[in-house]
């Protein structure tokens, strides 16, 4: 089985290629970056920008049996970030789907995100009306509207998945995922033997292992229910920001055998009204899988990778 793997370099990315390489898949990663490596597994690589549709059209040549998509501009804190997240998540994904459209693909994996929902308390399932609020969402939202033109116009086998808020360490030190929540509270720890909260830590967040999403799309490629679907990728359990810095904490604690502090935000005055669920109904109707509370040992795997990342210096 050969399967493509679009940011096959990034967090998730890198994640999906371990987990299926070891399910002796044939691993592809596309990226526009060659300075960076797997090491431990066996894959071919092609460098291109999905942003550039001639460059993408001339690079992949051969045949896969499906192609994850997870190449994406999330870095919302960019200058220009508008412009370059609408080239990449939207008209990089189209230029993808464009590409493999006479490949005979099996079936397209697109990650998008529940930000489209534009929400972030109540219930929420796959009917919640469509809302974005940041041109994270609403690009992520049109690469959307882009695998369901070409289901319309060419059957184009999609299946797209709306995911939560993934959680697991980075691979890299130099990563750019430092500032997601687990990632940001984490290094706060070590760096600065404090935890700094950018909010009040009331909101609350649906946070999924990245574990268990791999296994989740290996259960998805095994299904023909899921073609032609979308479904929430979450674990349907939410946390308040202040209940992970506080694992974080009890964490660092244990292991440095020091006490710290959590600071949070005194300027955020949100109020939430209810809390937040994510609904993952319909994703269990179509695969078995189970919900792993990993985030204390993805918190002492950022360590690792920290102090690492100290003694090369």
């Amino acid at each position: 089985m050969k399967i493509l793997i679009t940011g096959g370099f990034g967090n998730l990315g890198s994640r999906l290629a371990e987990y299926f390489y070891k399910k002796n898949y044939k691993i592809t990663i596309l990226s526009n970056s060659d300075d960076r490596k797997l090491p431990g597994i066996k894959y071919n690589f092609i460098k291109a920008d999905i942003a550039k549709s001639e460059e993408l059209n001339a690079s992949i040549t051969e045949r896969f049996d499906c192609c994850i998509h997870t190449a994406s501009l999330n870095d919302y804190f960019i200058d220009g970030y508008a412009e370059k997240a609408l080239m990449v998540n939207a008209l990089g994904t189209r230029n993808i789907i464009k590409a493999l459209l006479d490949k005979n693909v099996k079936r397209f994996v697109y990650f998008s995100t529940f930000h489209v929902y534009g929400v972030s308390e109540g219930s929420i399932d796959e009917n919640t009306p469509l809302s974005p609020k940041n041109d994270y969402a609403t690009t992520h939202l049109f690469g959307e509207y882009y695998v369901n033109q070409f289901w319309q116009t060419h059957r184009f086998p999609y299946t797209i998945l709306r995911l939560t808020n993934c959680y697991g360490a980075p691979r890299y030190p130099n990563s750019t995922k430092w500032y997601l929540a687990l990632n940001d509270m984490s290094r706060s720890a070590v760096e600065k033997e404090e935890i700094v909260l950018n909010s009040n830590g009331l909101g609350c967040r649906d946070f999924i292992w990245i574990g268990d999403i791999c296994s989740i799309v290996d259960g998805l490629l095994s299904s023909d229910k899921a073609t032609g679907e979308t479904f929430n990728v979450a674990s349907g359990r939410t946390y308040k920001i202040i209940d992970i810095a506080n694992i974080v904490k009890i964490a660092y604690e244990e292991r440095y055998g020091r006490k710290i502090n959590i600071k949070t935000n005194e300027a955020d005055h949100t109020v939430y009204t209810e809390s937040l669920h994510v609904s993952n109904k319909k994703l269990k109707s179509v695969v078995n899988f189970e919900i792993h509370d990993k985030v204390y040992d993805e918190v002492n795997n950022i360590f690792d990778i920290m102090e690492q990342s100290r003694h090369s210096l």
